[in-house]
């Protein structure tokens, strides 16, 4: 049992303790032991000290600074939450601003905070979403707006079980390389809400300022909560006005580039940590088909792509060796 006012989450393949609850998410009904302890503050961490932190990452959004202690990093977003995460991957310390809304904390906390933690747990992660078929996990990586998360709720919208949306853990044993199931939810915008349910306002909103909405998956009974071996992983190249749907091997160099590009923490480096990437990337060019979709600029085209790319994989697993 956890503590009186701690509240216990399964996430990635992780158990995070928390001191209060996170919106729109269901604890676990009981608890076991914990991987990450994530507590909330009124004021950030040595705040009264900047000296003792040194910018590692500056960007648009959020930055990333070192303390000299060597054993924290804080991702501070512009006008938002403080996030101090301990080097050893089991901490993280939350501090809220005046402008912070609980659902602020969960967005921030559950994407690129969570998405650094796995990175300096050893975990190697892509930018993807992935759906269950005949057993196995179907893998959709590209650039940000490729419709990564489109696709996912378009198969969700047919029955078939999403295993994550934005962060797709992998974990390598003797004999496949699995995908981990992530967040129970996929972030969709207005558009995409729009033309798979016919409404906009389908969707409850992420965070009460923001237009963007989630499909809850366990309400929808769609989440595959177990990991599955990745069968595929399929490359959604940039959309163009007037192509005509195809999907492409790619293999070796190319194949490897694409995943590369794909990895979910890009922004800061431990090269160890890139090293083991590399290695189990490597091992999944090696071991599953690497394929490239390039289909029209259109949403209606949704039905025909999950199509196309069931039949594309079926006519793989039946393909001689």
């Amino acid at each position: 049992m956890t503590d009186l006012g701690q509240f216990q989450y399964a996430f990635f393949g992780l158990r995070f303790l928390v001191d209060q609850p996170l919106a729109g998410f269901l604890p676990l009904a009981e608890a076991t032991s914990t991987d990450v302890r994530v507590s909330s503050a009124s004021s950030a961490t040595d705040s009264e000290h900047p000296n003792r932190w040194r910018l590692r990452y500056r960007g648009p959004e959020f930055t990333v600074d070192d303390h000299s202690s060597g054993e924290w990093l804080r991702i501070r977003y512009k006008e938002g939450p403080f996030f101090d995460l301990n080097k050893n991957s089991s901490e993280i310390r939350v501090t809220w601003t005046p402008s912070t809304s609980p659902e602020d904390v969960v967005t921030y906390l559950l994407g690129p905070v969570a998405g650094l933690l796995l990175y300096l747990r050893g975990r190697t992660c892509l930018h993807a979403s992935a759906i269950a078929f005949r057993g196995r996990a179907l893998v959709f990586v590209g650039a940000a707006e490729a419709g990564k998360s489109t696709l996912a709720a378009a198969f969700a919208r047919k029955g078939y079980g999403v295993l994550t949306d934005d962060i797709l853990g992998l974990d390598r044993d003797a004999t496949d390389i699995s995908a981990t199931p992530g967040l129970p939810r996929i972030g969709l915008w207005p558009p995409s809400v729009e033309n798979l349910w016919g409404d906009a306002d389908a969707l409850p909103r992420q965070a009460p300022p923001w237009d963007k909405r989630y499909l809850d998956l366990v309400d929808q009974g769609l989440f595959q909560d177990a990991p599955l071996p990745v069968g595929a992983v399929y490359v959604l190249a940039d959309r163009e006005l007037d192509a005509i749907l195809r999907i492409e091997p790619l293999v070796g160099t190319e194949a490897m580039l694409a995943l590369i590009a794909n990895k979910y923490v890009t922004r800061i480096s431990e090269r160890e940590q890139d090293r083991r990437d590399f290695v189990l990337l490597s091992a999944l060019v090696a071991s599953v088909p690497i394929r490239r979709i390039t289909r029209r600029d259109a949403l209606p085209d949704l039905h025909a792509t999950c199509e196309a790319i069931l039949a594309d994989y079926a006519s793989l697993a039946l393909a001689p060796a």
